[in-house]
Order: C-alpha cells, then structure tokens, then sequence
C-alpha cells in the first residue's frame, strides 16, 4: 500500500510541472524553472546571481532535458548545478576553497554533505573537516581487521558507529554540519581512538 502510495506521489509530482518553452514536462523543479525563465528573457536582478550561475542554471536545466531527470530528484539537480558552477568559474581558486553556501540557491543547497564539503569548502575545507575523520575510522578498520581476534564488542560497536556516519552524512545530510551531531561523532571519533591505543598496547 505504501509503495503504491509513494508511486502515484511520485508520478503526480514529475508530471505536473511543464516546460511552457517546450510544453512537455520539466525536467527541473519549479521554482528552477522559473529561474531559468527569467534567465532567457534577461528579467533577473543582476545582483542576484552571477554570470557563472546563471550559465550552471542553464547548463542543470540542459543536462536534466537530457538526462530525463524527474523534476523531483532535487539531489541530482543539486549535484549538476554546482558540477556545472565549478566548470563555469574556470578560476582555480574556487577549487581550493569552495564556493561556500552564497553559490546556492533554494533547492540548490546541496543535501549530500561528501560532495558538500568539496563544492562549499574546496579541496582545502575538505582536507581540513573531513578528512580527518575519515582517516580516524579507516585506521580503526585497519586495526581492527589487524587485531580481529582481541577486538571486542565495545570496539566493533563504536566503529560501526563511526562507519555509519559517513553512511548517513551522505544519504540523510545534515549530519557532519550540524553543531549537535558533530558533539557526538566527536565523542565517537575520541572512543574509536582510545580504543585503538589499548589495542595496540595488548
């Protein structure tokens, strides 16, 4: 019953947006329609989105034509448009330090933080942030299957812990970018750790 519920949302949703320049359904969401829209007949406020943007908007919008994107899948929209904006920029310097969260735009703001970090923070803010967690849990698993035989149930409850954070942080969001998660998967990185120093120890 569920399924079938969520099938009709689903069908309703992607087919009740038309594209009136090509009158078929859109690819995009609405509110990025009306974006695009007001892109081609040059009725934006200059002030509110770069030349660079602006190209990323149509650049979504001609990927997504393409691609047959449902106008839903707000992620994969997200995911071509600041693919589109890095591309667009041509500056090297937004590669190394993002384009922070003013490049974003209503459903633009990117959900999926693993590729958050590298479009909003650059390669440095992802080296910085994330990285080292990263490198926390990997070297927990290295250990781990290293020393499989004196590991415990504490320890393989904690890296999976650790494990399924990146697991949400990428599907669910808001994860690694919010102040009360991020006390916690502190606390789990610093367990993981001690852990792996009594395991070295034994």
């Amino acid at each position: 019953m569920s399924d079938k519920l969520f099938n009709i949302y689903n069908n309703t949703t992607n087919n009740n947006i038309l594209d009136a320049s090509s009158n078929q359904v859109s690819h995009i969401t609405g509110s990025l329609l009306e974006m695009k829209e007001k892109i081609d007949n040059n009725t934006m406020e200059d002030s509110y989105m770069n030349e660079a943007q602006k190209q990323s908007i149509i650049d979504l919008y001609e990927v997504a034509n393409k691609w047959k994107i449902k106008n839903n899948d707000q992620r994969m929209q997200q995911l071509i448009y600041n693919i589109a904006l890095i591309k667009n920029q041509k500056n090297p310097i937004y590669l190394l330090i993002g384009n922070g969260y003013l490049a974003n735009f209503r459903e633009l703001v990117l959900e999926m933080e693993i590729p958050a970090f590298l479009f909003s923070f650059g390669i440095i803010g992802f080296l910085l942030y994330f990285v080292p967690f990263l490198v926390i849990v990997v070297y927990g698993m290295y250990q781990g299957f290293k020393n499989i035989k004196k590991i415990d149930e504490e320890y393989l409850m904690i890296l999976i812990g650790s494990v399924f954070v990146f697991v949400l942080s990428f599907f669910a969001g808001y994860t690694f970018f919010n102040s009360s998660n991020m006390m916690m998967i502190i606390v789990l990185n610093t367990l993981l750790i001690n852990k792996i120093n009594q395991l070295k120890e034994e």
